[in-house]
């Protein structure tokens, strides 16, 4: 399922990037501690084998009460999606797409279903909806254990260094590793992890063993994946507190909504 996952990524990345979006699932931001986020904080990651092109970005434009805007931009698409996002469940509750500088259109909010006892999260309208929460926990013939290193480690943003834990995840299928991430966390970076009910950050879409307790709450540095001897690296190239709206509203309605 991971490998799939990470081809559907590809395809996605490969898209026309002129391409309208139609619609976006409410679980799109579901990892990020939405408590924590200010209006105004962003970051942007970027691809060292690509000349560091700028692959995605995330900024949140405005927090209310309830919901905090989120604008997300991946890959080459030419458009940035404007999301409405609970505080309190962390779903998409609004969701608008249209190029920067341009009024974005009302597109669909997707919910996230589980087929049976399937372990493929993301099947949408189809068999009874599970909780995020509760859907992390299916798929246990999957073995997914995280190891956290005693040590810091330097990670360079441009002209800053930043000190980061580093975490790394191996994903086992009968005892054979199939693919492992590796985390860079500095607590500078804004887009933190939230925190699952056993207080350890959410990093992956299944419940994850621990093997040490992360002790740094922030983002992420960089991040690389390995697949056999496939190899994919993303690191971030900017973050800061200064994030202006790109994405225009007809009127203040859709953004004034709890």
């Amino acid at each position: 399922m991971r490998i799939l996952f990470q081809l559907t990524v590809l395809l996605l990345a490969c898209a026309p990037a002129d391409a309208q979006q139609s619609e976006v699932e409410e679980t799109a931001v579901y990892e990020y501690d939405l408590t924590s986020l200010k209006a105004g904080s962003w970051v942007e990651f970027a691809d060292p084998s690509a000349k560091d092109t700028v692959t995605s970005r995330l900024a949140c434009t405005k927090v209310d009460d309830n919901v905090a805007w989120i604008e997300k931009t991946s890959g080459k698409a030419a458009e940035v999606l404007l999301l409405g996002v609970s505080k309190a469940s962390n779903l998409v509750l609004f969701a608008y797409a249209g190029k920067p500088g341009e009024f974005g259109r009302k597109i669909q909010v997707a919910e996230r279903h589980v087929v049976g006892s399937s372990t493929a999260v993301g099947q949408p309208a189809k068999g009874p909806k599970i909780p995020p929460d509760e859907a992390r926990k299916l798929g246990a013939s999957e073995q997914r254990k995280c190891t956290v290193a005693s040590e810091p480690e330097v990670v360079s943003v441009g002209e800053q260094k930043l000190s980061c834990e580093k975490w790394t995840v191996e994903y086992k299928d009968s005892d054979k590793v199939k693919l492992v991430e590796t985390f860079w966390i500095n607590d500078r970076i804004p887009f933190r992890r939230r925190m699952d009910k056993s207080g350890n950050p959410m990093i992956s879409s299944k419940e994850v063993t621990w093997e040490g307790k992360p002790t740094v709450n922030g983002g992420i540095a960089m991040r690389t994946t390995d697949i056999g001897d496939q190899k994919s690296t993303r690191i971030v190239k900017g973050f800061g507190d200064d994030a202006k709206p790109t994405l225009l509203l007809e009127g203040s309605d859709a953004q004034e909504k709890k």
